[in-house]
């Protein structure tokens, strides 16, 4: 997939290239659930919706009932089975063909300190097989791999002891030639293999701080196939080339955050400006990637990667007791590791997002009732502005109204601010109010990204961009304004019922963010009640002055400038 800035921070690693990781759009199936709330910016979930929780079944799945606002949920089935695994499926019949999601729900922000990056790596290592897919001879391999390890163990414990340069030479010259050992007793890109073979297209994955997503669209005829292969996945995986794919990620890390001047800029505002996991790239940094072994990888699978964090969604033709069958089929013996924990999700996530505290490093709030902190930093990304508001996670009952705000603002070419500064005024060249800066699980930032037109410093952008935020929050939206975003909601779900993939990440992500893909609904009902004085609450409330990190970017000499980023790095 192509480059490209993400709100979401997501990162696409595929099956096709061998698990390697490029950076893409911010969702699976190219559609995130914000984007289909409100067209570009989107919404986020609200208390309704999180207490719209699913009951665990033992019997075949029950069909919802008929909706008129949606049309679609008279043909939408769900089942849990008795493990928690939660499974959707959207039956549509036009084409023989069916999209898979598997949503895990653990991403970069339930990363340890001292082990970022770890989710990201994972998902590479998700598409290595299993003992008896992508191995030549599992016993010999097995064997090969426990010496790999232990070579990479020796290594890192001298490394960190320091050693001298010889000593450290010859470990890594045992660890490179057991690594050819252990890979001579594979089969490379055996699992993505079996299923493009099937008619597999679009086989891929994708990391956020949020989530972590895998996905793929094949013939219905092969949906039993997919099944076997997606089980044996999670309760067989094997995690060989660990340590060549750890290369593969370095390189990533170095083209996309390290030499990337945007990246650098956004990596080092995100640090200064937020107190929580947010604040770190979602491919993690190079010396806690450096560290990471088969062991670390092994336990970070067996604490999340289990029935109860899974979700699986399905769009196409298939039908609710094909689907059942085969979920208990391949999935209902499925049991967690011992030490696996059970991430929140729906109400019990939004209770506690509730109780989050905005993610203001102490020393920024100290200042922040003061008129706020700022950072100034020299790129070639510059010129650049960037003013972020602490806000609550988008889970909450203020969610909605904030992201509609955001989208009043700059979501489109007749947006408040877009309109004014950039097509009329034409004091900036480009604009943008990301309001999940970093995800929306979590106390965050919403954050303004402006490139001032030429001759205009960053500051005077900023306090043109401020002034004008200021009138909003005045004045607020007016009705026109605020009728043409209720119409954008649904012209974004029309749009993703074009496609069984976007639907099928849709469906996925409001079941595992709310606790219902009913949440879709809620959303879309929140958006349509919405009154202007819910709207300029949330915006007077958040979007002020006082509650406003900024950072100034100004242009180093001879800079050619850059496209302005819409998001946290890609990492």
């Amino acid at each position: 997939s192509s480059s490209s800035s993400s709100s979401s921070g997501r990162i696409h690693g595929g099956a096709t290239n061998g698990g390697r990781g490029s950076s893409g759009n911010g969702s699976a199936g190219g559609i995130s659930r914000r984007e289909l709330l409100l067209s570009t910016a989107g919404g986020a979930p609200v208390a309704a919706a999180a207490a719209a929780t699913s009951a665990a079944a033992t019997t075949p799945p029950v069909r919802a009932s008929p909706d008129a606002r949606l049309g679609f949920e008279d043909r939408v089935s769900e089942f849990t089975l008795p493990n928690g695994l939660h499974v959707v499926l959207l039956r549509r019949t036009a084409a023989p063909v069916v999209s898979c999601v598997t949503l895990a729900n653990v991403g970069a922000f339930d990363e340890e300190d001292g082990s970022t990056g770890i989710a990201h790596l994972l998902e590479h290592m998700a598409f290595k097989g299993t003992s008896e897919i992508g191995s030549r001879d599992w016993r010999s391999e097995r064997q090969a791999l426990v010496a790999t390890d232990e070579a990479f163990y020796e290594l890192r414990y001298a490394a960190e002891r320091g050693a001298d340069a010889a000593r450290l030479r010859h470990l890594e010259d045992d660890l490179e030639r057991l690594s050819l050992l252990a890979a001579s007793l594979s089969v490379p890109n055996a699992y993505g293999s079996v299923l493009q073979q099937a008619g597999g297209v679009g086989l891929n994955a994708a990391t956020s701080q949020d989530d972590t997503r895998y996905y793929v669209s094949l013939p219905s005829n092969k949906l039993e196939l997919w099944f076997a292969m997606e089980a044996r996945r999670w309760q067989d995986p094997v995690f060989r080339e660990l340590y060549t794919e750890k290369r593969v990620v370095a390189e990533e890390r170095r083209l996309r955050l390290d030499a990337s001047p945007a990246g650098r800029v956004q990596r080092a505002y995100a640090s200064a400006a937020l107190s929580n996991n947010y604040r770190r790239p979602v491919i993690g940094s190079e010396s806690d990637v450096g560290r990471l072994g088969r062991h670390e990888i092994i336990d970070f699978f067996n604490c999340y990667y289990g029935p109860t964090n899974l979700t699986i969604s399905i769009v196409g033709d298939a039908t609710p007791e094909q689907v059942f069958t085969l979920s208990e089929r391949y999935f209902g013996g499925w049991q967690p590791a011992d030490g696996y924990t059970k991430l929140p999700s729906g109400a019990a996530l939004a209770e506690a997002a509730a109780t989050e505290p905005l993610p203001v490093p102490r020393d920024v709030a100290a200042t922040l009732d003061a008129g706020g902190r700022s950072l100034r930093q020299m790129s070639e990304a510059g010129p650049l502005v960037m003013l972020g508001f602490y806000r609550p996670a988008l889970l909450g009952h203020e969610g909605v109204p904030l992201e509609v705000a955001c989208e009043l603002l700059t979501g489109s070419r007749t947006s408040r601010l877009t309109a004014e500064l950039v097509l009329k005024r034409r004091s900036l060249l480009a604009l943008q109010l990301d309001p999940a800066y970093g995800g929306e699980k979590h106390a965050g930032l919403a954050v303004a990204f402006a490139r001032p037109a030429n001759g205009l410093s960053p500051e005077a952008a900023g306090q043109l961009l401020r002034s004008e935020l200021d009138g909003f929050l005045q004045s607020g939206p007016t009705p026109k304004e605020l009728d043409r975003v209720k119409r954008a909601s649904m012209a974004g779900l029309y749009s993703a019922l074009q496609s069984n993939l976007g639907m099928a990440n849709v469906l996925a992500e409001y079941h595992a963010y709310t606790g219902s893909w009913r949440g879709l609904q809620h959303e879309l009902s929140a958006v349509d009640a919405l009154r202007g004085d819910d709207v300029v609450k949330a915006a007077r409330t958040y979007l002020g002055a006082d509650n406003c990190f900024a950072g100034y970017v100004e242009t180093l000499p001879s800079a050619v400038p850059v496209p302005v980023p819409t998001g946290v790095p890609e990492a």
